[in-house]
């Protein structure tokens, strides 16, 4: 696989698929009960729960299912053993990220605190870690305030 040059070599993966999925829980759901098990980027729709070889088989959305494909991650810039990457969705937040070092390590901001994303529509773009809003991660808008609109 190709990765970009800045990329350390300790790091594994060049690129992680969004993994937001009804697998998974938040705390943010008790702020957004509407959330709860509808939250899925474009390749976690659905999963089998049997968690096989200490991973869960995912099965990914068709492109009607995703609400404004312009404003959902595909993938981006990645610091893990994995191709896909929910980091985020466990931690109660909104409109902004989770301010930790850590999160922002994960993520791979390597271009001046930026990282290179693509997008369900196709596109790609640099993105910096502050500008990150949670309804990108998931393919439905409708389950969060204002259908998702947080720009």
């Amino acid at each position: 696989m190709k990765k970009c040059p800045n990329q350390l070599d300790t790091q594994q993966m060049a690129i992680a698929l969004s993994a937001f999925s009804p697998a998974y829980g938040s705390n943010y759901y008790s702020v957004n009960q509407a959330a709860a098990g509808n939250e899925w980027g474009p390749g976690s729709k659905s999963y089998d729960p049997t968690f096989k070889g200490g991973v869960f088989t995912y099965f990914g959305a068709s492109g009607s299912d995703v609400q404004r494909p312009a404003e959902t991650f595909l993938a981006w810039e990645h610091l893990s053993r994995v191709p896909l990457c929910n980091f985020l969705q466990t931690e109660n937040w909104y409109t902004s990220p989770p301010n930790n070092q850590g999160d922002k390590d994960h993520f791979n901001f390597l271009h001046r605190d930026g990282t290179n994303t693509v997008w369900a529509d196709g596109h790609a773009k640099r993105f910096a870690y502050g500008q990150l809003r949670r309804p990108f991660f998931s393919c439905r808008k409708d389950i969060y305030p204002n259908d998702g609109d947080v720009q």
